[in-house]
């Protein structure tokens, strides 16, 4: 064997998982990636959670920021800024979506696809029953999603894939003849959901777009129209995956043939933003219960969808684009159900059950205070040829930061076995591990477990080739 330079092993820009589990190939688990030049990068461990405000233990069911104040679904109650403003909430449908109007006395306008509610300060919390008898009539039931536009707000019926909307600045005033039909193509209303000036009916295999063709008329007759050039040949999934943040348009999508993708729309124009690894780990997913949130900070943005049954979180950083799997500290999915804004602009993540509100910190290494692991798998290396190399010495080029630990194996047979856990302790300023091994393809596992930051940018071999 001759002496060789010192190689790199390639790190993980996404996951390469060759089918719908993530047991084997590249991965990277509670990190994100952050571009340093055009050929190296930084791998970060993720933010953590911290406590903004604990409401009230029960379910939560969405928050939204009105008027700079924090309304959060809580159980059966909805709370202003932590302090209650109405109970009586319907709990059986989860998450509610939110929207206000612009009334001479604004009002909230939230509905989960069961009932819906108007509040404001004056009147406090009541139901729309106008709504519900209009679509009892039909009848027909309301998905979740709403939208606001010129002065009506809208609803979106599952079986008809019916737009209905209120009259102007009056959520009091619903008829069965302000509809408008979304049936360019056939399917059933699924969410509906709002793109700049206009109103997005998403249905099963398709998403029809409308726009305001009357903002000066009034009732009777629907003020929009179908915009004719605009429809999108992918339909949504879930409507626990919509969400709406900074004028994106983010879903899973489905299309007839069964084929499941992650779809992003921008500007009007939809396109995939899953990879085919991403499909591969959807296409056989639980989607019984799928939650969804955005959260912005130190200049990435992500969108984190979860599927619940399949105890699967999924973080898409639109900074980047590049997509990781995030997970709770018992390495289980996130358990975020909804996202809002701050009056500061933080973004707010809202907990499935425990009542408490929290914003992401990179200076903050565990959730509520417990530490949670990163994990990177490595791609397999073989140097471009099946020789047999001797791995002499081996460092982690990343920061040093005292108490922070790196555990590290390696996998020689294809991710089926690994060796024990080798110590590297980070916040000494010579850190390595030496003899570790011959090999002819291996990926490595690096497993931080400590209440420190870590930014990893490279993973450096001395090998000696070996001439079988």
């Amino acid at each position: 064997m001759g002496n060789q330079p010192p190689i790199r092993f390639p790190l993980l820009l996404d996951p390469q998982n060759r089918d719908e589990t993530t047991l084997k190939d590249a991965k990277l688990v509670n990190g994100y990636v952050e571009a340093k030049g055009q050929e190296r990068s930084w791998v970060y461990k993720r933010p953590g959670l911290v406590v903004s405000a604990a409401i009230a233990a029960g379910a939560g069911g969405g928050v939204f920021n009105w008027l700079g104040d924090v309304y959060a679904v809580v159980g059966g109650t909805l709370y202003k800024n932590g302090v209650s403003v109405g109970v009586g909430l319907d709990t059986s449908n989860g998450v509610y979506t939110f929207s206000s109007d612009s009334a001479a006395v604004p009002q909230i306008w939230m509905q989960n696809g069961v009932y819906a509610y108007k509040y404001d300060p004056t009147n406090g919390l009541v139901q729309d029953a106008n709504l519900a008898a209009t679509l009892a009539a039909i009848p027909d039931t309301m998905v979740k999603g709403n939208a606001f536009l010129d002065q009506s707000m809208y609803v979106l019926t599952k079986k008809g894939a019916a737009v209905y909307g209120s009259a102007l600045n009056d959520l009091s005033t619903w008829l069965a003849t302000t509809v408008i039909l979304a049936q360019i193509e056939p399917g059933q209303g699924v969410f509906l959901a709002k793109q700049l000036s206009y109103v997005c009916a998403m249905k099963q295999y398709s998403v029809e777009i409308m726009y305001d063709a009357a903002a000066a008329g009034g009732l009777p007759g629907s003020q929009l129209a179908l915009a004719q050039g605009l429809k999108v040949s992918v339909g949504c999934k879930s409507a626990g995956s919509v969400q709406i943040a900074e004028g994106s348009l983010f879903w899973i999508g489905q299309t007839e043939d069964g084929s499941v993708q992650v779809m992003l729309m921008d500007g009007m124009k939809a396109v995939p933003i899953s990879t085919p690894a991403v499909e591969r780990l959807l296409q056989d997913g639980d989607f019984t219960t799928v939650y969804s949130w955005t959260a912005r900070i130190s200049g990435h943005r992500f969108y984190g969808i979860t599927l619940k049954n399949s105890n699967l979180t999924l973080v898409f950083d639109m900074t980047t684009r590049l997509w990781a799997q995030w997970t709770d500290p018992n390495g289980n999915y996130i358990p975020i159900v909804a996202s809002a804004n701050s009056s500061a602009g933080v973004s707010l993540l809202q907990h499935e059950t425990n009542g408490k509100l929290y914003t992401l910190s990179v200076n903050a290494y565990a959730d509520d205070g417990v530490i949670f692991p990163v994990d990177l798998y490595t791609p397999l290396w073989d140097g471009g040829n099946d020789k047999r190399k001797y791995a002499k010495k081996m460092n982690v080029i990343g920061d040093t930061a005292p108490g922070s630990i790196l555990y590290i194996r390696v996998s020689d047979d294809d991710y089926n076995t690994w060796t024990p856990y080798r110590k590297m302790d980070m916040g000494q300023k010579d850190h390595y591990l030496m003899n570790c091994g011959t090999f002819r393809r291996r990926a490595i596992h690096l497993h931080h477990y400590s209440n420190t930051p870590m930014r990893i940018e490279a993973i450096e071999y001395q090998v000696e080739m070996g001439t079988l």
